[in-house]
């Protein structure tokens, strides 16, 4: 049983992750300069610092505003009717995160 709750809570969590991921990047095709500067900052951090870090993707701050715009216009939306800190949220709802 405990195999199975942890398979469904693992499945979910990439599911979601990889529609996001999948929307961003289907953002950033639209435009051809966008891959390009994503690219160039990502090489100009990790080149500088010679790894891949936590402390680098701070300082990826274009990268950042991608996610951000990816996330304003393709919010993500509520499966099922939950309650959180109170509040219900109805079926299919689209949550707005504070990004």
């Amino acid at each position: 049983m405990h195999q199975i709750q942890f398979q469904e809570i693992f499945a979910a969590g990439t599911d979601s992750s990889a529609i996001a991921i999948d929307r961003a990047l289907s953002e950033i095709i639209k435009n051809p300069r966008v891959p390009k500067r994503v690219q160039g900052e990502v090489r100009e951090v990790f080149n500088r610092k010679g790894k891949v870090d936590e402390t680098g993707i701070e300082e990826l701050q274009f990268l950042k505003l991608v996610i951000k715009e990816t996330l304003r216009l393709h919010p993500p939306e509520c499966r099922e009717k939950r309650k959180i800190n109170g509040f219900d949220i109805p079926s299919k709802a689209r949550l707005i995160i504070d990004a």
